[in-house]
This record gives C-alpha cells, sequence and structure tokens, in this order.
C-alpha cells in the first residue's frame, strides 16, 4: 500500500510539472493532437458542441451505426496512418461505390463515370474509349478539367458531355454557384475511370471503424493526460495558462471575422426511417436540378445486422445547417491569405484541420496533417 502511495504522489507531480497544452475542437484533428501530445503535456480539449468527432461524429439510430454530419469513409494509401488508427480500434473493410442517374438513364450508373456509365450513355462510346486509353495511357482515370482542356475535339467534346450531365448540375445545387466560379482545384477532383472499375477510391486500405468513428475517437482521448470540455467556448479558457494552443476551428471564427467571413456551403440533412431495403448501395447522388438534395445514405448498406427497416438521410446544401465545406474561388483565397498573415504572428497558436487552415481534407490526410503538426511541438 505504502508503494502504491509513493508511485501515485510521484505520479501526480510528474503530472504537475509537465507542459500545459490547449486543443480546441475534438474532431478527428483535435483528438490526434491531444493523443500525441499527451505523450509530454497534460493537455485540455474543449469543443463547442456537445459531443466529439467533429463531423465524423456518430451515433446508433435504431439499430444502425448513422454519420450524423453525413458518410465518412476511411480511405488511405499511407501504411504509417493504417498502421497509427488501427492502434485505437477495429476495422472491417469496405468498399465504397456510389451510383448516380447519367443523362437521363433511370439506371443508377457508377460514379466516377467509368467505361460502363459510357457505354451506357455515350453515343460515340467505342471510339471514345479507345481515345482516352491512347491519350491517358498508363492511367487509370483522368480529371474533367484535363478532358474539357483536351486539344482532340472528341475528348473535349466527350469532357463537355461529362460536365454538363455529371458535374455542373450536381455542383450548382452543391455550392450555389456557378460551376466556373469555383476554384480549379475543385474540377480536379471529378475523375473519369479509363476502366470498367466501379470503386469509387483506389487506396489499398478502405475500411469502416467497427464501433464507429465515435469510439475512435474516445479512444484517442483515452489517457489520464487528457482532459475533456464539451459544450464550452474557446472564449471561456484563459490562454494565458497554456503553454501551446492548437486550434482546429474555424479561421475566420479565432479572430472574430474582423477581415470578413470566409465562405462555407452549409449541409442540412434530413433522416428517416423506412423499410429495408431502399437503394442498391450505400451513397447515391443526384446529378440534375430536381430533386433538390444531392445524394441519398442508406445505412442499412454498411450494416452487418439484418434489420427490417432502415435509415436514410438525405442532403440539402444551401445556407441553413452546418459548415460542411470551405468554398474556394479566387475571392476567398485571397480572404484566406489575409488571416493567415494574422496566424503566423501568433507565437504560440499553431492552426491545424479542415476549418483552420480552409482547405479540404479526407480523414487520412488530416490524422497526417495533426501527426505532423504534433509532432514539431515534440521534437
Amino acid at each position: 500500500m505504502q508503494t502504491t502511495r509513493v508511485i501515485t504522489l510521484l505520479y501526480c507531480r510528474e503530472l504537475e510539472d509537465m507542459r500545459t497544452a490547449l486543443v480546441i475542437g475534438a474532431g478527428i484533428s483535435g483528438c490526434v493532437l491531444a493523443e500525441q501530445l499527451s505523450t509530454r503535456y497534460r493537455v485540455t480539449v474543449i469543443d463547442k458542441r456537445n459531443h466529439i468527432g467533429g463531423n465524423c461524429y456518430d451515433h446508433e439510430v435504431n439499430g444502425l451505426c448513422v454519420h450524423k454530419y453525413g458518410p465518412h469513409i476511411f480511405h488511405t494509401d499511407k501504411q504509417h496512418i493504417w498502421d497509427y488508427v488501427n492502434w485505437f480500434c477495429g476495422w472491417r473493410k469496405y468498399q465504397h461505390r456510389v451510383l448516380a442517374e447519367v443523362a437521363g438513364h433511370l439506371i443508377p450508373l457508377p460514379l466516377p463515370l467509368n467505361f460502363t456509365g459510357i457505354d451506357a450513355v455515350y453515343t460515340d462510346a467505342e471510339n471514345v474509349k479507345r481515345l482516352l486509353l491512347e491519350t491517358f495511357s498508363g492511367q487509370d482515370k483522368v480529371s474533367i478539367l484535363k478532358l474539357l482542356n483536351s486539344d482532340d475535339e472528341d475528348i473535349a467534346e466527350f469532357g463537355e458531355f461529362v460536365y454538363e450531365h455529371v458535374y455542373a448540375g450536381y455542383s450548382r445545387k452543391q455550392w450555389g454557384t456557378d460551376p466556373k466560379a469555383l476554384s480549379t482545384e475543385v474540377l480536379r477532383r471529378v475523375p473519369v475511370r479509363l476502366t470498367y472499375a466501379n470503386r469509387y477510391f483506389d487506396d489499398a486500405y478502405q475500411a469502416l471503424p467497427i464501433d464507429g468513428y465515435t469510439h475512435l475517437c474516445d479512444n484517442l482521448l483515452n489517457t489520464s493526460r487528457v482532459t475533456l470540455r464539451l459544450s464550452r467556448d474557446m472564449r471561456d479558457e484563459n490562454f494565458n495558462e497554456y503553454d501551446v494552443i492548437y486550434y482546429t476551428g474555424r479561421l475566420d471564427e479565432f479572430f472574430d471575422y474582423s477581415g470578413g467571413r470566409l465562405p462555407y456551403r452549409k449541409l442540412r440533412i434530413e433522416t428517416e426511417r423506412l423499410p429495408n431495403p431502399q437503394q442498391p448501395c450505400f451513397v447515391q447522388n443526384y446529378t440534375y436540378a430536381q430533386p433538390e438534395y444531392t445524394r441519398t445514405s442508406d445505412y442499412a448498406c454498411i450494416s452487418d445486422k439484418c434489420l427490417p427497416k432502415t435509415v436514410v438521410a438525405t442532403e440539402y446544401p444551401g445556407t441553413e445547417g452546418f459548415d460542411a465545406w470551405p468554398l474556394l474561388t479566387d475571392v476567398s483565397k485571397t480572404l484566406v491569405r489575409k488571416y493567415v498573415e494574422k496566424a503566423q504572428k501568433l507565437s504560440k497558436v499553431i492552426f491545424c484541420g479542415r476549418l483552420a487552415e480552409f482547405r479540404y481534407y479526407d480523414i487520412d490526410d488530416a490524422i497526417d496533417n495533426a501527426l505532423r503538426k504534433a509532432q514539431e511541438a515534440l521534437v
């Protein structure tokens, strides 16, 4: 008993002597930062929401694991990221496939558009497939931007077809603006597959956490050196009490929007319980002006349970709901640069993550970014 008491006292003294870190935001980036920093720091994690996980938060609805803020699929080619996440939860393999109505065809076709879709919807399919394989030899996919900018008239014409029937209508609903006003990096993310493969991602590792992303985040924070405070605003914290601060929230919010608001597209999600099954795949996209929603997610499709009913989530982008995507335009990029200049003048505040850096991060990239920024403080 005496030995136990001595060890406990030494451990408490060790904690008192440790430096302190504040992590603002308990999403994927914040939880990874906290887990890494806890090896050297006493870490406090706060979030203004009443749950951890950020937009990856999931919870049980009628026996199904439902992603509250829209579907999140883990995929990566990075071995070290796959090894890292496997320390904190179990995973089950999942090949993501997305279907959509293209060019008025009632039978949903694979997204990204592949040779199966080209055969079904394009009148000069054989010729354009041959040209694609010749022009982009050795590649298994090509962006719509490259198709549109091709010197070959037939390929450029095919690019226009894909742009109008696959990209433009969906993007107008998604972003609420003319797609041509968006940054070209948005268009670069939309490919056409040069094969009959119908997987959405090509990465070596594709999976879903067996018990959900919330469970993953909970395990990341599961150490006595991390204190979690939910439903807490950063203005309630005394920054002077901490040696280092990691901020993962909105970049403009940190500066009280002093330079103007960065544009985000919001998302409203409506869920309903319906007879199972409702659709043949987890996610189905709607690429035309009507219906007004962009996609539906059928959560029975990613469950290993056999249930009589499913939960279907329907997504309505617009001006209501939560901040879903940074709106990347030339104007927003200029505003971001001004905020970044302000951020760089702060000696002990480090900005990390999708909101704080105003950029796209897939889950694996968000984890990699957080690991890298945490390690910089641990060297």
